[in-house]
This record gives structure tokens, sequence and C-alpha cells, in this order.
């Protein structure tokens, strides 16, 4: 029984602190809605602006904790706000700094032109900064700023509106307190014209009276309109809820719809790389083949080479077909796939000066002939980005050049970057406008020129050297010209291009004194073609395997100088073939290449970090293979 009644009692002592909990919240309210009509008394009783600040600080302060708390007032000679009341006054300093850092940042000058607490960016010695402005219906008479304890978050969105109740009733009570100065002022001038002027003082006590009704009208006039900004203030509370419950919804839409993009670009993206190794494949043969024919001398110099150069010119004008209808460079939601590989500066250039040269000409500026030492210098970027970046800089050298004008282009090589400058002779950019040289739809000050132009070309060409590696910087002063200088990793080797050629027919054939090649490839053309393409050469060993199983087999048995394999074979693909090669201690020295129909950019790069020597795809180029099969086992096959 007794420890029954113990839980009796513990039931009932919990009961009270609860009631208590409740009681001093429901008190605690009480007292703050209360706060609203000690200001108005604090007007009746005749207090000043002193008392209204110390009282207003007691009522905020009750509902958050602040560390520092200051009142100032507009100074009517100089329209300059100053610091009346600062709790504690030994931080008046620091908060002048503040407030002269807040008029400059403008976020002050915002502050006042809203109705509400604002919390700028700038803080106090990183604590939080809350700001309201104490102003009556018709003027602005002060700010109130509060900066946050360390402990206490930015209060409730309920208690932000407490406060600016509270604060909206000081400055009526300032402004009512200002007005009973005045009356006072008006009382003592009716006494001293009493003593003057004793026939007057009926007039002055109507007059008198008349203020003072005047007075109380005014004051229940802000009370009404104080009663009118508290209902404004809970709709707009009920207003705001609305919009965070109306974003959250558009956000998880957002979500879901950013989900489903992604599942679609991610099947765009499979497709597409599917159907550039369903193309790639066949196409190989045929431009592989043709390659192979133009190795014959005899049949180049007959009527039929004339033939093979057309089915070679066919096949690569079909790859390019391919390539713009699959459209590479861009498969992800606006990113850009890049395609890099070997390709030849000089002839690259070439092509560009090819169609610059009318807009030159028509223009009437020399474009200078291109540096002799070109012709043995390699990149490794994508061809057909890298050209559309030579060909915005020498039109935009030619477009914005004067008459008898001049382009020139310089050229550097290191093992680590090349660097390419275009150099021209225009009207140059001026200083205040080069900031905004990279900045899309911005035409630098020439909008009203006759050169046409959108103002996106340098942009453009900006991100297509970055997804490449590159860089880009310029140097311009207004009326002398400008220089573009871009950087690109320099190309594995160098080779010589097709210049003054008649054909596309490789150079001669030389004796070698031979290796031996292992060919894993599952699809029989391309080892047919593999074989014509060795065949030039009885002293190259070719060996083939149509999986990679059997490969590493016969890798291990003859340890060959040159292992070329396919990406897609069966059971183990190309990948996983080539790390398991470099993890043996027989095999891990060979070189590996790749040569796949996955000419995407990520399936270039997994190979690269699998282990291959080189990625090259199809269709081949067989006289770079050639010399990349020389360089690899240390002999030359073509001259």
């Amino acid at each position: 029984m007794k420890q029954s009644g113990d839980k009796e009692l513990e039931k009932l002592r919990q009961r009270l602190e609860f009631l208590e909990k409740v009681n001093q919240q429901y008190i605690s309210t009480l007292d703050t809605l209360n706060s609203l009509g000690d200001i108005h008394g604090n007007v009746r009783q005749k207090r000043s602006p002193q008392h209204i600040f110390s009282s207003t600080r007691q009522y905020i302060c009750r509902l958050t904790n602040f560390d520092v708390t200051a009142f100032l007032m507009v100074n009517e000679d100089n329209n300059s706000f100053e610091i009346k009341d600062c709790l504690p006054q030994n931080s008046q300093h620091s908060l002048q700094s503040l407030i002269d850092s807040l008029i400059e940042s403008g976020e002050f000058g915002w502050a006042l032109n809203q109705s509400r607490i604002c919390q700028p960016q700038l803080k106090l010695d990183g604590k939080t900064v809350l700001l309201h402005v104490l102003s009556s219906r018709t003027r602005i008479r002060g700010m109130f700023i509060g900066v946050l304890a360390d402990t206490e978050s930015v209060p409730s969105v309920m208690t932000l509106g407490l406060i600016s109740a509270i604060l909206y009733n000081s400055a009526y009570a300032l402004e009512s307190a200002t007005l009973y100065k005045m009356v006072m002022k008006d009382n003592q001038d009716l006494e001293l014209m009493v003593v003057d002027r004793t026939k007057a003082l009926n007039t002055a006590q109507i007059e008198l009276k008349k203020s003072n009704e005047e007075l109380e009208g005014r004051v229940k006039e802000r009370t009404a309109e104080l009663l009118s900004a508290n209902k404004k203030l809970l709709a707009e509370v009920e207003r705001r809820k609305e919009i965070e419950n109306s974003l959250r919804e558009s956000e998880n839409n957002l979500i879901a719809a950013r989900q489903l993009a992604e599942s679609a670009n991610h099947a765009k993206s499979e497709f597409l790389s599917k159907m550039s190794h369903e193309l790639r494949t066949p196409l190989n043969a045929i431009l592989g083949f043709s390659q192979v024919m133009e190795l014959s001398d005899e049949l180049m110099q007959s009527e039929n080479g004339y033939y093979v150069n057309e089915i070679r010119t066919a096949g690569e004008h079909l790859l390019v077909l391919i390539n713009e209808v699959l459209d590479l460079a861009k498969i992800e939601a606006g990113k850009i796939d890049i395609n890099s590989e070997n390709i030849n500066l000089a002839d690259v250039l070439r092509e560009c000066y090819a169609l610059i040269k009318p807009l030159a000409k028509k223009k009437g500026v020399k474009l200078k002939e291109l540096p002799d030492h070109l012709d043995n210098l390699c990149l490794y970027a994508d061809r057909t980005l890298v050209k559309q970046v030579f060909i915005n800089l020498l039109s935009n050298a030619v477009k914005y050049n004067t008459e008898g004008g001049m382009v020139d282009l310089k050229v550097d090589f290191t093992d680590e970057m090349a660097e390419i400058r275009v150099i021209d002779s225009g009207i140059g950019i001026k200083e205040d406008m080069q900031q905004y040289m990279f900045q899309p739809f911005n035409r630098l000050g020439v909008e009203s020129s006759k050169v046409e132009g959108t103002g996106m070309g340098l942009v453009i060409t900006k991100n297509l050297l970055l997804l490449m590696g590159g860089q880009i910087d310029f140097k311009s002063k207004f009326g002398h010209g400008t220089e573009f200088c871009i950087r690109l990793p320099p190309g594995f080797e160098s080779f010589s291009p097709t210049k003054n050629k008649v054909s596309n027919a490789p150079d001669r054939i030389l004796a070698i004194k031979g290796f031996s090649v292992l060919y894993i490839e599952n699809d029989a053309p391309n080892i047919r073609l593999m074989e014509s393409i060795l065949s030039k050469w009885p002293q190259i060993t070719l060996t083939s395997a149509l999986s990679a199983e059997s490969g590493i087999e016969l890798a291990r048995e003859m340890i060959p100088d040159v292992i070329i394999m396919d990406i897609n074979l069966s059971e183990m693909n190309g990948y996983e073939a080539v790390k398991l090669l470099k993890t043996e201690k027989q095999t891990a020295s060979i070189p590996v290449i790749a040569l796949s129909a996955n000419a995407m950019q990520k399936s270039v790069k997994q190979g690269m970090e699998s282990g291959f020597e080189r990625y090259l795809t199809k269709p081949l180029k067989v006289v770079e293979f050639l010399k990349l099969l020389g360089s690899l086992t240390g002999q030359v096959l073509l001259q």
C-alpha cells in the first residue's frame, strides 16, 4: 500500500511540474502582449526617449538573448544617425565601426526601406546582427541594432514578429514623446505670454486645449495604425508559410524531374555509344583495306589507284557524317565528349588558313605565312574542336583588324605544353573592357560597329580548351592590336604531314629485322585486315587469338614483342585482360595496344587507366598505326 501511495504522489508531482511549465509559458506570452500597452503607458506618463529605450530593451530581451543592443536616432541638422543608447557601453566604438561598414555596403539603407527585422551579411565579431527601422507613418526616427549572443540562433518568425511589433510601438512612442515635448514647449510659451499678455489668456487656453485634443487624436490614430500593422504582420506570416510549403513541393518535383532527365541522358549515352561501335566496326574494314591497297606502289600508279583514293575519301567522309549524326561532342545534357588523338598541327592550321583567307582578302588584311618548323609538330587533342578554336581566333583577328593590317601566328613546343600565339595589329580592346573578355554575349564595346558577332566565340573557345586540358590568356592595347596565347598538350610523337602529296598513299615500305605480334580479336574481317596490313613485312610474325583467355595463354608461351587487343571480347573483356597481363611478371613489360570501335572519351580514359600503352579507335589509321608499331619495337616500317 505504501509503494502504491508513493507512485501516486510521484505522478501528482510530475503533473504539478508540467502545469507549472505551462503556466510559465502563459505568463511569458501575456507579459509580451502586455508590453505593447506598457509602451503606450510610457507616453501617457510623459517619459523621455531614454526611458522608452530602456523599457523597449527590457521587453525585447525577454524574447531573445542579445549581447549588444543599441538605439540610433536621426540628427535633424545633418540627417545622420547617432547612437543615443547602447548596452554594454564599452561596445559603442565597435558598434560604430559596424554601422559605418553597413552604410558603406548599402545594407543600412536597405534596412531603412524594410518594414521588418533584417539580417545583414556583415557580422560583429562573428555574431549575427539584426536591424529594424524605428519609423512612424510619416517619418523615420531611428534604427534598432541587436547583436545576438553566441549561443542564440536567429529567432523564429513569430518571435521576430513580436519584436517588430514592440519596435513599432517604440517608434510611435518616440513620435508621441516628440509631439508631447512640442506641446510642453507651447505651454511654456503660453505661460510667458500670460505674464506679458494677460488679455490673451482665454485665447491661449483655447489653443492649448485644441492642441491637446489633436494630440489625443493622433495617439488614437497611431494606435489604430498599430493594430492594423499587427494584423498585416500575422497575415504575412501565414503567407510565408504557404510560400515555404509551395517551395518545398516545387523542390521535390524538381528532384524527380532531374532524376528522370539523368536517366534519359544515361539511356541516350548508352545508345549513342553502342551505335558508334556498331557503325565504326564495318567502316574500319572499308578504310582499313583501302589503306592497305595504298601500300602497293604498283596499284596506286595504275588506273585503280584513283578508285582506291576515291574509296578512302568517301569512307573518311562517311566517318565525318557518322560523327556529326551521333554528335559525340554533346551527349550528356550539354557536356562535351572529347575524342583526343594525335593531330598534325600544320595540317590543322593550313585548313584554317584556307577558310580564313577569303575573309582576310575581303577585309584587306595580310595573313603571314605559317612557320616552317610546324611540319613535325603534333597535338594530342580533338581535331574538330582544335580547328574550331583556331577558326574563332583567326576570324576575330581578321574581323576586328584594320585595312592593311596583319595577322601572325607563332608556335613554341616543350615536353609539357604546346604554345600557339595568334597576333593581330587591329583595333585592340579598351582596358576597362578587358575584364569582360570571356563574358557571354559581351561585344566589348563594339556593338555599334559594322562587324557582326554574338559575343560567344571567345567563351566557347575558352571552354573547349579547358575540356581538352588547355588554357588561354591574352594581352591587348587599345589601338595597337591583341595577342591570344593558347596552350595544349603535345602529341605522343611527331609524324610528317601529307603536305605537297598528290594522293594519300603512305611513304615507301622499308626492310626491317622483324618482330612478333599477338592480335586478340574475335571479328574475322578485322583479323584479315591486320594480316593484310602486316603482310608487307614477311619478317613480322602475326599470331591471332579469338578470345582474351586464349590470348593470355599465348602471351605467356610466346612472349610477343607487341600485343594488339580489342575491348569487346566474349567472357573476359579487354580491360580485364590487360590488367591481368600487367600483373604477371613474364608479360608485364609487353606493350599492349587497344584497337576498338569504342570511341567515347570515357572508354579511352578507362583503357589508359587499365594499362594499355595506347588506345587506337576504329576505323584504323594505318600509317599512324604502323609508325606507332615501329616506335614500340624500335624499328622504322615506313619512310
